[in-house]
């Protein structure tokens, strides 16, 4: 899993906290949510800006804003340090683990009201008692990756203010004619990018990922070539227009398939 995307798996854990996690899952949850908070906590430790980036997420955690901002920071932190981006891996997926056999053990439980008693082989998504499961079709997933990532960046095909090959790191001197408006938008477009990219598959990512970072001043940007600037956006070009006929042609499939059911 890369780094973004594990980023967005745990960040939902770091905000919530071990003591939330302990009442509604749980003791064992909430053991291994504070485990992997104090991991956050020992890695983020003397970098100010992402000690008060993971203080304002869990201060409003129904931001996105501040969510996207954690998910960020922890994703930058974890590409920089692979032992401590498989430690978050780890705790993060003993945690899932962890939080399902919660859910859906019950037995030894008085249960009073109506409950159905399912026996045999059970496909698909079971709802029993009072869990309540967040579920998306993937109809919605998909939706979701368009409006998120592919729709935006496919707007943004052919624009050479976007698409330029140099880099925008806030703070830089910036010629004449770029507004510091016009610069804060494209660093913002390119940022959200980043948030988002762990909605499409993994084959998508990587073909986006480095334009990404090459325009948002990573990967070593000041010092790459001409032809690594053109590589990198035929790659993303090429991701973006295939990701954005394939997720069409799913949601047409699946809306052909609603009407025939």
């Amino acid at each position: 899993m890369d780094p973004m995307s594990l980023a967005a798996l745990a960040t939902p854990f770091l905000i919530k906290g071990a003591e939330a996690f302990s009442n509604t899952a749980g003791e064992k949850v909430g053991g291994k949510v504070g485990d992997l908070f104090q991991a956050v906590i020992n890695k983020f430790k003397g970098d100010f800006y992402a000690e008060q980036t993971l203080a304002r997420a869990k201060e409003k955690p129904e931001s996105e804003a501040r969510q996207g901002a954690l998910k960020e920071v922890l994703a930058d932190k974890m590409e920089d340090d692979s032992d401590f981006a498989e430690k978050v891996r780890r705790l993060a997926d003993e945690i899932q683990k962890e939080n399902a056999r919660t859910a859906f053990d019950q037995r030894g439980q008085t249960v009073h009201g109506p409950q159905t008693n399912i026996a045999g082989h059970v496909s698909g998504h079971v709802f029993s008692g009072a869990v309540n499961m967040e579920f998306n079709t993937e109809a919605e997933r998909l939706r979701n990756e368009m409006d998120k990532l592919i729709a935006p960046l496919y707007s943004k095909l052919g624009d050479e203010f976007y698409l330029d090959f140099t880099p925008v790191v806030l703070g830089k001197d910036y010629p004449d004619n770029s507004s510091r408006e016009m610069i804060f938008d494209v660093h913002r477009f390119w940022s959200d990018v980043k948030k988002n990219l762990y909605l499409a598959p993994n084959r998508i990512q990587a073909k986006i990922k480095n334009f990404v970072d090459l325009k948002l001043g990573r990967s070593r940007s000041d010092g790459a070539q001409v032809d690594d600037w053109e590589r990198c956006l035929k790659d993303l070009t090429d991701a973006v227009n295939m990701r954005y006929n394939e997720i069409n042609k799913q949601l047409g499939i699946i809306e052909d398939n609603s009407r025939s059911g």
